[in-house]
């Protein structure tokens, strides 16, 4: 911490005195001179000190790196406070407050960028009941399927997307589902997601309610983005949640009756991860509901759990930063600080101003790490 404390002190230094940065790579090639005028530097400019005090603080920090062998910039010693008026001191001590805390982002920015590096080609793959969740609805105009409608049927074995009949009466399946994102931080680039869904293995006819049929024509089916809350366990074909035409997938017809299919939902997962607060999920329907056709696969019921649905994103995760603002004296007067936390981006800013107060969105550990 002390060594980097020190690179960051004297590129600022650096760069506010208009000399070249590039050069510098390691404190142990700068001499201990440079080092100290470096510092009294930034104190003259931050505090505007006298040549006197100027001169007394000098000799201070040389004494310490001689007989302590130790360089304490941030250090609040009373030596170096017995040399400041009462205004300096007030001064001196809240940027040596706001300095630790930058130094302290420096940490959590390189451990960030260490963290960025190695998971650069993250892969997540959904496959559990906790990170996706399907409900087959069911319209029966059959009088004694008349309460199907009403009905929760979040436990059943299949997907459906169907038109059919049940005693010679019409009855129809969509299917809803959504995942659970929460793993992919915020920002994180969607390079793509490919759901996949499984035919039963058993279900071979080719005429079967229960499998890929088109007695009557194309059982291709859209899927469409859900543009509001639902809730999967009082889900209903009556009170099932809208979905929007927007780019809306048309997914071909099935080409066998136990054809296992995958379908590229990267435009839609990416939109889900740049704001999490629109990911309600997708809805699946045939695109002609007129019997007889069907399309089935397994869901997160399936007693197989070979055939249940699987959701594939690689993403890489987004470049973290930190921000400095300056005032017209080169003093530091905030930061913006970007990191990643439980594996969700949190944004921290930290005024400088006496009368603002730090306002972080979530409280940073005290020995800087995540």
């Amino acid at each position: 911490m002390k060594k980097l404390y020190l690179i960051v002190l004297l590129l600022i230094t650096v760069y506010y005195s208009g000399f070249s940065q590039s050069a510098i790579t390691d404190t142990a090639s700068i001499s201990t001179k440079s080092l100290i005028d470096a510092a009294v530097q930034k104190m003259t400019r931050e505090l505007n000190l006298t040549s006197a005090q100027q001169t007394e603080i000098y000799n201070i920090l040389q004494t310490r790196i001689e007989k302590e062998n130790n360089f304490e910039f941030s250090y609040n010693s009373n030596d170096i406070l017995s040399q400041l008026t009462a205004q300096q001191k007030t001064t001196y001590l809240q940027l040596l407050d706001i300095d630790a805390k930058a130094s302290e982002a420096t940490e959590i920015q390189r451990e960030i960028m260490s963290y960025s590096t190695l998971n650069s080609g993250s892969v997540l793959t959904l496959s559990d009941a906790v990170h996706i969740k399907d409900v087959r609805l069911t319209k029966n105009n059959n009088p004694a399927g008349s309460h199907s409608e009403n009905t929760n049927y979040s436990t059943f074995k299949r997907v459906s997307m169907r038109a059919w009949t049940d005693s010679g009466s019409p009855m129809f399946n969509r299917t809803v589902m959504r995942f659970i994102l929460d793993e992919i931080p915020v920002g994180s680039q969607v390079t793509s997601a490919k759901l996949f869904l499984y035919s039963d293995p058993l279900e071979t006819s080719s005429s079967s309610a229960e499998g890929n049929s088109q007695l009557s024509g194309s059982n291709a089916f859209y899927i469409e983005s859900i543009t509001e809350p639902w809730n999967d366990l009082t889900v209903t074909w009556n009170n099932q949640p809208l979905s929007t035409t927007d780019n809306r997938i048309l997914v071909p017809a099935s080409t066998s009756p136990t054809e296992n299919i995958q379908i590229d939902l990267t435009a839609m997962v990416q939109t889900w991860v740049n704001t999490p607060n629109s990911n309600f999920g997708i809805k699946m329907f045939l695109q002609t509901e007129t019997y007889y056709r069907a399309r089935n696969y397994g869901s997160m019921e399936h007693e197989n759990t070979a055939i249940r649905p699987r959701l594939v994103v690689n993403y890489s995760l987004p470049e973290s930063n930190i921000e400095y603002t300056y005032d017209n004296s080169g003093n530091r007067t905030a930061r913006q600080v970007v990191v990643i936390k439980n594996n969700a981006l949190k944004s921290a800013s930290v005024a400088t101003n006496k009368e603002e107060t730090e306002n972080l969105a979530e409280p940073l550990p005290a020995n800087g790490m995540i």
